[in-house]
């Protein structure tokens, strides 16, 4: 195979017994007599060797028809390994984008969560303080205060629905709309 491999050409050995190749280390160990191979390529480098052998004398010489087929199969193995290759390429790489597209999802629904928290707490203190007794200006800067943090409460649980839209747990509920509703909304 390894002389395949050095060969710009597929080697053909007719009869190894009556040739120089009788005393080549596989012709001796595998008792091959017959043999044409080529050299494999995968990605325009040499991959290894397509090869057939025998250990029994064919009785004929190979034709040049015998040469062309060995070296349009070897292209078309080694263009099905590159094939191969590649789509288990895109397989990995579509595995790490949904690994990606998860890790995001999760990390985005814990920060919504864990900063939800703290927002709830300035929301409810904010409201708490708007119930006692204040000046014009406290008023207006708490009212503020509860405003931005509805707001920011309501993008935070936006994000948190884009990530379960992606991680495909948003449950979508079907609701009838009274027909009154609708017309006070156009």
């Amino acid at each position: 195979c390894s002389e395949a491999i050095f060969s710009s050409e597929p080697l053909t050995i007719e009869n190894a017994r009556d040739s120089n190749w009788a005393a080549h280390p596989c012709a001796v160990k595998f008792k091959i007599n017959t043999y044409i191979g080529t050299t494999l390529h995968v990605g325009g480098q040499d991959f290894g060797s397509l090869f057939f052998s025998s250990t029994k004398i064919s009785g004929r010489i190979f034709s040049k028809s015998d040469v062309e087929f060995m070296k349009l199969l070897a292209e078309w193995i080694g263009h099905e390994v590159t094939r191969h290759e590649f789509e288990i390429s895109l397989e990995k790489t579509r595995d790490f984008a949904v690994a990606a597209t998860k890790a995001k999802s999760e990390f985005l629904a814990n920060m919504s969560h864990e900063i939800r928290t703290p927002m709830n707490a300035v929301i409810n203190l904010t409201r708490l303080l708007l119930e006692k007794n204040h000046d014009v200006e406290q008023k207006e800067i708490l009212e503020t205060v509860q405003e931005s943090g509805d707001l920011l409460l309501k993008i935070i649980d936006d994000i948190l629905d884009f990530s379960k839209v992606e991680f495909g747990q948003l449950d979508i509920e079907k609701t009838g709309v009274n027909q009154t509703d609708a017309n006070s909304v156009w």
